[in-house]
């Protein structure tokens, strides 16, 4: 216990803790719960804990089902609290959260819609196949599902990874990139979103974490007309986050990536 206690003050609850004859026992594996009490595993050694009352601290999920929805609606979606990150129960980030979503929301009355109006809004500067299509990538991370993420991708989409100079080209490994990305990143949420003049290029700022580390960065997606994904790089910030996800990234792409790589210097060398 006690993995998310203050550096200057968990000392003090260990042993308040102590003091009031409570045990503290690590490395324990919870094994089941019944009449007899609780179970566990501690190294080798089965022990039963007898108890009447037990407390399970399990943790929670954020649920973004509703974020789906209103992006997939062309609506402008804000999360925060527990919505954006259900680790840990933070009144304090959430009010904090809250508040400077609030003070820059613009809430003046709203003018009488013209044409000029109309091209402000990020959808409406966009060709509807691309607003189609980041409809349905926003709606695939919403949902946890990468299945169709092929039918975004142009057959010859380029990726630009934060942590390597050389990109990755082809819908195949581009794909097999962003996927596994997604695996790696814990309570992902994009927040802004801008959009170039001719509406082909996004900018999305998103936060997520790996591991212990956490993150802010920005995906910058290029489109084609017909609203393919031509173009995807990644900015990440701070430098401990970016290489907690290059370690994670390079275990579990390192056998992939290497025979993509042989294969491509084998193809160079037969052409010269």
């Amino acid at each position: 216990m006690g993995g998310g206690l203050g550096k200057t003050t968990g000392w003090i609850h260990r042993t308040s803790l102590k003091n009031r004859a409570v045990e503290m026992v690590a490395g324990v594996t919870y094994r089941k719960v019944d009449d007899a009490g609780l179970h566990i595993t501690v190294g080798d050694k089965d022990m039963t804990i007898p108890a009447d009352t037990v407390v399970l601290c399990a943790g929670q999920d954020p649920q973004r089902a509703l974020q789906a929805e209103l992006l997939a609606a062309g609506c402008t979606v804000h999360l925060i609290g527990g919505a954006d990150k259900a680790a840990e129960l933070d009144a304090k980030r959430a009010i904090k959260q809250g508040t400077e979503l609030a003070l820059g929301l613009d809430l003046r009355p709203a003018a009488a819609p013209d044409a000029k109006a109309a091209l402000a809004s990020p959808a409406a500067s966009m060709p509807a196949a691309v607003a189609q299509s980041l409809q349905q990538w926003h709606a695939m991370l919403a949902s946890g599902d990468l299945a169709e993420l092929g039918s975004l991708l142009h057959p010859k989409v380029v990726f630009h990874s934060p942590m390597a100079h050389t990109p990755y080209p082809g819908a195949m490994v581009v794909g097999l990139i962003l996927t596994t990305v997604f695996k790696v990143f814990e309570d992902f949420a994009y927040h802004r979103e801008c959009v170039s003049s001719d509406g082909l290029s996004i900018t999305l700022e998103f936060s997520a974490r790996v591991g212990d580390k956490q993150l802010k960065g920005v995906d910058l997606i290029r489109f084609d007309a017909a609203g393919k994904m031509v173009d995807f790089e990644v900015m990440v910030r701070p430098m401990s986050a970016l290489q907690a996800l290059g370690d994670e990234m390079g275990k579990r792409l390192a056998p992939y990536l290497a025979a993509y790589q042989a294969g491509k210097a084998q193809g160079t060398g037969s052409r010269t």
